[in-house]
């Protein structure tokens, strides 16, 4: 396996890291032809490990400690192999006998409960009360804030204090090189009152109540529901069934999926066909005639080519959701009644609990004065072990309930603010998607659901907590693909073309989705596609147009330790329909 340095570099960036020392570099294509690794298996192990370790820095003293470990777990793996190999001949040393089990029974209850369990660490056994009656014992100081009465007694993190580039523009989108900074503090709207409309289905719901047939049902519908616009886009032919023998060239519909259930490989592809056509079955789809193709799990596409034996699909094009062009233009807006966004998107705080980061990007809302602020969740962080194992935060409800009265009181009368949940929140419900918080609408304050889809000011918005774009990337398999768009456009029009906040399925093992529900709430207006599509990720932080729409990334605010980004708009509609849109992902 040839690794070369371009292909270590790029695999990195892709995740916004930066290698800058050419001996990390080195040494990492060192470790990848060690352990017959490829440039993103790589990045997928050092991932897992800073994961581990904090979030920890690209450094020599800790690259060196990764490869420790990837040897270890390396060495581990094959000695498993050989013990699942090698002959048991040997009986086991453990013998129950009467004694042995009597003993059991007579021992305490946390006893015989450790013999069923695994040990627990002493931590994860302090109960925590999250119920939302608790109440915040009376005697817990809480730190005065300048911009607000802060919920949280804790101190910043020494490497956001002393972090070196607040203000840096990390991306823009703009008709020059550069967007002037004047701009986006001197521009205000006249009417102070900004009228926000969801498009969301608003209707309360059951979730996670969902049977399998309706499960069935759901995902049989939307296949032949896409069938029908690609047949008429593209002027097909009448469909055949995926698993029925035919030596001429015909065109079948279906979802594409794993044949074993894992990622997604060249060799392992699957169509689901629909029930009218192929009657609920599947087919193996050889893709080896292709010389383009970009493919993910849960992508509805029709498929030309022959079945010679009924099993195996010889494809030899696919067609997929064509993409409706918008009406956006990055012309530099004449400003003369322009609207303002800024966005950013949780977490909000470092380890130490101090929300530092948030409250420096209220003091940046209350400089510039947007016309609408948009905070996407969550805002308290399940991933985060200093909230779950903290001894301060007694009930999760009220911690959560306390930091978005404090955001409404610190921004009242400033701008417009707009809440979009996460499933990451740990106060609030585990479900995709995901209902607003239950905090209750007030004046130039709006509660929206995740996904959410709205008007402000005759430009649509589409925004989603759920990090779409990275569980995409680590699922989609692409062959020559268009030159013209990078990775990270691929990905967002794989989201526009499939007009779904989340086209993926089965999805990501972290989003708790619900089959029932997503049908009617993840879908975009059909009418319409969003004219800004706002979707926080792990990866790198871009603002681009892509097929007349602005998709941006505006970041995280909080980066493991340190400080990371946030996104402002300048939007501005014109005649003929058009909007003239101009954005940039600045460091908090």
């Amino acid at each position: 396996m040839t690794i070369t340095a371009e292909d270590i570099v790029d695999s990195f960036q892709v995740f916004d890291i930066t290698l800058e020392d050419e001996d990390i570099t080195n040494q990492l294509i060192d470790m990848a032809i060690l352990f017959n690794m490829d440039a993103d298996s790589l990045v997928n192990e050092w991932l897992a490990y800073q994961s581990r370790n904090q979030q920890c820095e690209m450094e020599a003293i800790h690259v060196d400690q990764f490869q420790k470990e990837l040897k270890m777990s390396r060495s581990k793996q094959q000695q498993c192999k050989q013990e699942f190999a090698a002959p048991k001949n040997t009986p086991s040393k453990s013998v129950y006998t009467h004694e042995t089990v009597s003993q059991a029974f007579m021992s305490p209850a946390h006893d015989i409960l450790e013999a069923y369990c695994s040990p627990a660490d002493k931590r994860q056994l302090k109960q925590v009360n999250i119920s939302p009656q608790s109440n915040v014992p009376k005697n817990k100081s809480v730190t005065s804030n300048p911009l607000f009465q802060s919920p949280s007694m804790q101190s910043a993190s020494p490497k956001y204090t002393n972090r070196m580039n607040s203000g840096d523009v990390v991306a823009h989108l703009c008709h020059g090189e550069t967007v002037e900074p004047t701009l986006w503090s001197t521009v205000k709207k006249e009417n102070s009152s900004i009228n926000i409309k969801n498009l969301q289905n608003q209707k309360t719901f059951k979730y996670m109540f969902q049977k399998l047939a309706d499960t069935c049902d759901m995902l049989n519908d939307s296949i032949e529901l896409v069938g029908e616009e690609l047949q008429k886009h593209h002027h097909l032919d009448q469909y055949s069934p995926c698993a029925v023998a035919s030596q001429s060239p015909v065109v079948t519909v279906g979802r594409i999926a794993s044949e074993t259930g894992g990622r997604l490989h060249p060799q392992s592809i699957v169509l689901e066909g629909d029930r009218i056509n192929s009657f609920g079955r599947k087919v193996i789809l050889d893709l080896q005639q292709l010389q383009q193709y970009s493919l993910f799990p849960g992508q509805i596409v029709a498929v030309k080519g022959t079945n010679p034996t009924g099993s195996k699909f010889l494809a030899s094009e696919i067609f997929t959701l064509p993409c409706k062009k918008g009406n956006v233009d990055i012309v530099q807006p004449s400003f003369s009644d322009p609207l303002h966004i800024m966005v950013a998107a949780g977490p909000f705080t470092t380890s130490s609990l101090s929300y530092e980061p948030l409250m420096d990007f209220i003091s940046a809302v209350q400089k510039n004065k947007p016309d609408v602020t948009i905070l996407v969740g969550p805002i308290v962080d399940t991933n985060q072990t200093s909230v779950t194992q903290s001894d301060d935060i007694q009930s999760f409800d009220e911690f959560g309930q306390k930091w978005i009265s404090s955001i409404k009181a610190a921004l009242e009368g400033v701008t417009s603010l707009v809440f979009i949940p996460s499933t990451r929140d740990v106060f609030h419900d585990f479900c995709y998607p995901q209902p607003p918080y239950q905090h209750g609408n007030q004046q130039n304050v709006t509660h929206l659901p995740d996904p959410a889809t709205f008007d402000v000011s005759n430009v649509r918005v589409g925004a989603t907590s759920t990090d779409i774009l990275f569980h995409l990337g680590a699922e989609e398999i692409s062959r020559n693909p268009n030159p013209d768009l990078d990775r990270l456009s691929r990905l967002s029009q794989h989201v526009l073309c499939q007009k779904s906040y989340y086209p993926m399925y089965p999805p990501h093992e972290s989003v708790p989705f619900d089959n029932i529900n997503s049908e009617f709430r993840i879908k975009m207006p059909s009418d319409r596609l969003p004219d800004l599509l706002i979707m926080p990720s792990d990866l790198r932080c871009f603002a681009k147009l892509i097929q007349g729409r602005v998709c941006i990334n505006p970041g995280r605010l909080t980066k493991g330790e340190t400080g990371g980004t946030y996104g402002r708009i300048l939007a501005e509609s014109a005649p003929n329909n058009t909007v003239n849109i101009i954005a940039e992902v600045v460091k908090i």
